[in-house]
């Protein structure tokens, strides 16, 4: 391999994968109900979904990913037990 090669290589940051999920993953991933899901995204402390189409959503698993590593932390918030 060159040095342009190299150079060129290491500095093209390779783009995280994004996939997606539907709301009965996420629920599995995070044992609240759906109510208190949805409560949550329209008060802005869980991430926004995706639409794909007129009435399906998704959301990101990078941000479900996310928010579920800010859970418990002193700025996130707790999943209530039980």
């Amino acid at each position: 391999m060159t040095s342009l090669e190299s150079l060129v290589e290491t500095s093209i940051e390779k783009p995280a994968v994004t996939y997606l999920i539907r709301l009965p993953e996420v629920l599995r991933r995070i044992p609240v109900s759906r109510s208190e899901w949805y409560r949550r995204v329209a008060a802005g402390e869980a991430p926004r979904p995706v639409a794909l189409g007129c009435r399906a959503r998704a959301w990101r698993g990078t941000d479900i990913d996310a928010y579920i590593g800010r859970l418990g932390q002193p700025n996130g918030h707790e999943v209530p037990s039980g």
